[in-house]
């Protein structure tokens, strides 16, 4: 059964296998996972300090809903339905428990590329302090690790400023 039939009130168990290297997040761990069921993506709202790699093959336990458009903090409607389905995601899960069924693989280009990458990370955090860590890696790498709330504020305020 596909996911489009499935109750969306109802917790379940999916099966999947993690396409996107884990993003972390402020207060959560964001997974992009294929079900073994069918060709869509859904991301996954996990615990922060679950230990998830990009190829691992997982249950998650949780409730599944399409996602909607919000409001953002300039009164903005952002159409994130399309934001996600650009990449294949149609669905978002917030996952109450993880079971991690098979470690993917570290032997191929993509995976020796995302350690490389996650390697890379860690040593910029290790030498540099907060918040400048997690700039220069989002300026360098493109990574989207949270800045925390306030700098994130002042970079929307200073990137709609030099929008205008």
């Amino acid at each position: 059964m596909g996911i489009d039939r499935l109750d969306y009130n109802e917790p379940l168990r999916i099966k999947g296998k993690i396409v996107e290297p884990p993003e972390k997040r402020e207060n959560y761990l964001r997974v992009i996972f294929r079900p073994a069921t069918g060709p869509e993506k859904v991301v996954a709202r996990v615990d922060l300090f679950e230990k998830l790699d990009y190829g691992d093959e997982v249950i998650f336990t949780g409730t599944i809903k399409k996602p909607a458009n919000f409001i953002t903090d300039t009164g903005k409607e952002f159409d994130y339905v399309l934001y996600l389905a650009v990449r294949g995601i149609y669905y978002e899960m917030s996952v109450s428990q993880v079971e991690v069924v098979a470690a993917g693989s570290r032997l191929g280009l993509k995976s020796s590329l995302f350690w490389l990458k996650d390697a890379f990370v860690k040593k910029l955090n290790h030498l540099l302090p907060e918040p400048e860590s997690s700039l220069a890696v989002g300026i360098l790498l493109g990574v989207k690790e949270s800045l925390g709330e306030e700098l994130e504020k002042k970079s929307r305020k200073i990137n709609r400023l030099i929008l205008s």
